[in-house]
């Protein structure tokens, strides 16, 4: 099918949630309802092939859906209802900062901050807003600023950061961004920074023929 064809199918199959859920029917649903299960087996036909290209998902995970393409995902809420949305791919990792510790009056020259770094770092990315996508994002923590005394150069720092974007090949660009504005900070205070990754998440995408047979059976 092409990109029409298919955009066609999600506004027939979106009208026909809505009538659903406001309990409304007229003489045009049977009409509608009867293109929709045309669509539907055609839909069966095509999820019945193997699937021999993975399109935008980690690489880790790819070789899971060259044979299994449906996943059903469970979110908590104050109601049950059927979600026909995407989600954010993400990528998430921590950042540590090493310098050199000092007494902040008697020999600050001496001294190497990393919680400087991760200041420097934070500065970066905040550079950085304006010139990555809209619907992108990045956050952080602030999970060790060294310690507790203000009159030590804070030789240890870290922040845990987590990038999202629509699909997980721009996560992946734009975290590789937020890397190399880490290797720059510690480049400006002479400090040491290493990345630890901790995980990533492939946007969600959805299925409307399956949104459409869970949607029944709640109702």
């Amino acid at each position: 099918m092409d990109r029409k064809a298919l955009e066609k199918i999600d506004r027939a199959i979106a009208g026909m949630m809505a009538v659903s859920e406001h309990g409304i029917h007229q003489l045009w649903t049977k009409a509608r309802m009867e293109e929709l299960e045309r669509v539907e087996d055609g839909y069966r036909y095509t999820r019945g092939r193997r699937i021999r290209r993975c399109v935008d998902v980690h690489p880790n995970i790819a070789n899971i859906y060259r044979t299994k393409v449906v996943a059903f995902c469970w979110h908590p809420c104050v109601y049950n209802a059927v979600m026909s949305s995407s989600t954010l791919a993400n990528v998430q990792a921590y950042f540590r900062f090493r310098g050199r510790a000092a007494h902040a009056a008697m020999a600050p020259r001496v001294g190497r901050s990393a919680s400087d770094a991760i200041e420097l770092m934070n500065a970066g990315i905040n550079y950085m807003r304006e010139h990555m996508p809209p619907d992108a994002r990045v956050h952080y923590a602030v999970t060790n600023m060294g310690g507790v005394s203000p009159n030590v150069v804070q030789a240890n720092a870290e922040g845990l950061y987590l990038v999202r974007a629509p699909k997980s090949s721009d996560a992946r660009v734009l975290f590789e961004r937020v890397r190399t504005i880490a290797e720059g900070a510690a480049l400006i205070n002479e400090t040491s920074v290493e990345m630890e990754f901790d995980r990533a998440t492939s946007s969600v995408l959805p299925d409307r023929v399956l949104e459409m047979a869970l949607h029944a059976n709640f109702v």
